[in-house]
């Protein structure tokens, strides 16, 4: 049951242009508007394709799609995912086909952005009152009433909140982003700086329809830590065809050196500036930190970069400049603490020359057995620095005790076993993971597995894993070399000493670890045999 009803046209103007007053850009910069007509009548097709043909919004052309049934519109619908308006008839192959292709679009599909304009020649089967109030639709009008005026005011009404409802989602989309990479501030720790960056960095070009952007600044990697150096300006995060010039001299990139007189060019910060209009280069600064001394440029090639996405990228910028003043100040933090650390176990070597490759082997294979039972990253670099220092507790033992040769008398065993209380108080209730790691370790590494141990008696895992570590490598390290109460024993007899205290003296897992890795361990033990004053890093 179809009717044609009357619509007027003035042939010779229906071609209109209309470009919308708001300053505003739209949101679908080089794209077409996409317009769907739903009518079982070939003659609506032809009198709608004579009005909105050349239509024109807001400089964009207006792309119309035919289709002739719900079932023809419901497959154009799955495949154009971005029809901004459909004009639909109600009545179609049944009374109420237009109306259950409307709730399809809302309830199926979930498509909420679609601006539908119902049309019918029969407003007595589907009164306006009801179906405005039932349906969600955006525009109800009477085939009778639509001259090429009114049908493409009523389209171009649609036309503006369709624009105004993708620019909303673009907004909500760029900001799920910022608040997603946000959330990244808080494991670059974890995930390393560069996947950090490179993370953050995939985030932005999703946002701006890139692939290739990098962050320059004047410092480098070494050893996994971002360093101070002189000279030009590195590459430290990159995506895309960048990716291979991470931690290179920016000068290795010739679309930068084609552009080197803007990259440092005073009060470009904060900012996205267009390089060249032709290419689309766009470079975009951050504020130097006034914490570190570093600057950070973030160059972008090809990137779609509109008035509306602009102000998303620079929250990125801000983001990320908060992420490297964070970090390297953290770093610095810990490179001090770690530092002040070293310096304190210095004291125990310039007290007592034993002890000196003693402590730096002790960290050593501590942390090759701790690579192993998954301690890694920044915990494995703690635990290296904070095992150097488990015996700094004999700061507090008088000399003619802790140097006397030969063996203790009970009473000065008694005497000596407090080192591993007095170590253990010079770090308590400290919160810096650190020094929790130190206080573990100073107290707890005279510990046993089987609790005959001191300074508290606790036994298995009740030992922090920490010293139940170095509890094995000190033993062993101990009893292999000379001290002043005694001569070195063999290396397999002190190789044999730790697997018949498995269960004993020692945790039995971790000395299963320390004989499946003892030719590792043998290698720390010869490296610092051939180098006395040397350290390793590989661990």
């Amino acid at each position: 049951m179809t009717e044609t009803g009357k619509l007027k046209f003035d042939i010779d103007k229906v071609a209109f242009e209309f470009n919308d007053p708001s300053p505003q850009k739209a949101v679908r910069v080089g794209t077409t508007y996409r317009i769907l007509v739903v009518d079982d009548e070939d003659v609506i097709h032809k009198v709608t394709d004579l009005a909105l043909r050349t239509l024109v919004f807001e400089g964009h052309p207006i792309e119309l799609i035919h289709v002739y049934s719900r079932r023809e519109a419901v497959e154009a619908l799955k495949s154009n995912c971005d029809i901004a308006v459909t004009l639909l008839d109600v009545v179609m192959e049944t009374d109420d086909a237009g109306l259950k292709l409307v709730q399809y679009i809302r309830e199926d599909l979930k498509n909420e952005t679609l601006r539908i304009i119902l049309r019918t020649g029969y407003p007595g089967v589907a009164p306006e009152a009801r179906v405005m109030l039932d349906y969600d639709i955006n525009d109800y009008r009477s085939k009778t009433e639509l001259t090429a005026t009114n049908l493409i005011s009523s389209v171009m009404g649609c036309l503006r909140n369709y624009r105004d409802i993708m620019k909303i989602n673009t907004y909500k989309y760029g900001l799920e982003k910022v608040i997603h990479s946000t959330s990244m501030l808080f494991n670059y720790e974890s995930l390393g700086l560069t996947n950090f960056l490179s993370g953050i960095l995939e985030q932005l070009n999703v946002l701006i329809e890139s692939q290739n952007a990098l962050v320059l600044a004047n410092r480098h990697f070494q050893n996994g830590r971002l360093v101070t150096h002189e000279g030009n300006y590195r590459v430290i995060a990159a995506t895309g065809k960048y990716e291979s010039f991470i931690n290179l001299d920016y000068s290795h990139i010739k679309e930068l050196l084609e552009i080197e007189p803007l990259l440092f060019e005073s009060g470009k910060v904060n900012s996205i500036h267009q390089v060249d209009p032709n290419r689309k280069y766009y470079l975009a600064g951050h504020s130097p930190s006034i914490k570190n001394h570093t600057e950070s440029y973030i160059y972008i090639i090809n990137a779609n970069i509109t008035q509306e996405n602009e102000s998303f990228i620079n929250l990125f910028l801000k983001n990320l400049s908060l992420s490297l003043d964070n970090y390297l100040l953290e770093q610095d933090t810990d490179e001090a603490m770690s530092e002040m650390l070293r310096r304190l176990s210095s004291l125990l070597e310039a007290r007592d020359s034993d002890t000196g490759c003693h402590i730096h082997r002790v960290a050593d294979m501590a942390a090759l057995i701790g690579k192993e039972v998954h301690i890694e990253n920044q915990e494995l670099k703690n635990f290296k620095i904070a095992s150097m220092i488990h015996d700094v507790g004999k700061i507090g033992i008088k000399d003619d005790v802790l140097f006397k040769p030969g063996k203790l008398t009970p009473e000065e065993f008694e005497y000596i076993k407090t080192h591993a209380l007095i170590g253990g108080r010079l770090f308590m209730n400290s919160k810096h993971q650190l020094l929790k790691m130190a206080e573990q370790i100073a107290r707890c590494h005279h510990e046993r597995w089987d609790g005959t141990g001191y300074p508290m008696g606790i036994c298995g895992e009740e030992i922090p894993i920490y010293a139940r570590i170095v509890s094995i490598v000190d033993v062993f390290d101990a009893i292999s070399h000379d001290r002043v109460y005694h001569k070195a024993w063999p290396i397999e007899e002190s190789k044999a000493y730790i697997a018949s205290n498995k269960g004993k003296m020692f945790d039995p897992e971790l000395v299963d670890i320390f004989l499946k890795k003892f030719d590792d361990l043998m290698a720390i033990y010869n490296f610092y045999k051939i180098n006395p004053n040397g350290t390793r890093e590989d661990f």
